[in-house]
């Protein structure tokens, strides 16, 4: 999903991906508590080629798992012009599918943390 926000999977991982839209020479994830804000983890990937980059972290502190936190990231890259955000686009639980009413009848997903969202929003299914 599009957004910045997500939780572990079953496996106790967290996944995204990156669309970086030129080379970069730094690139910075930070890893936050989505209801405190408290830094958790960072991690610098460095210089990244352009176009789908994914990151995990894999090894999360067993406090976080037990509370099924939120966690949000912030992605911060150089292209050589200085530091700007970037939105990255995290793996989140599909946790129903619906047609919708009307003449369009698109396909809703309902995905946990971000409610109802056309199919066509997902940018890729694991």
């Amino acid at each position: 999903m599009p957004g910045n926000v997500g939780r572990p999977n079953d496996d106790g991982e967290l996944y995204g991906v990156l669309d970086l839209p030129e080379a970069t020479f730094m690139t910075k994830l930070t890893y936050f508590d989505a209801d405190t804000n408290e830094q958790l983890h960072s991690e610098d990937l460095g210089a990244l080629a352009a176009g789908l980059v994914g990151f995990s972290w894999t090894d999360l502190p067993q406090d976080i798992l037990d509370q099924k936190k939120r966690i949000k990231i912030e992605a911060l890259i150089d292209t050589g012009s200085g530091p700007e955000q970037l939105s990255p686009s995290i793996y989140s639980r599909v946790i129903s599918a619906s047609v919708g009413s009307g003449e369009s009848k698109e396909v809703l997903l309902n995905i946990e943390d971000y409610g109802d969202v056309d199919v066509s929003s997902a940018l890729n299914f694991r």
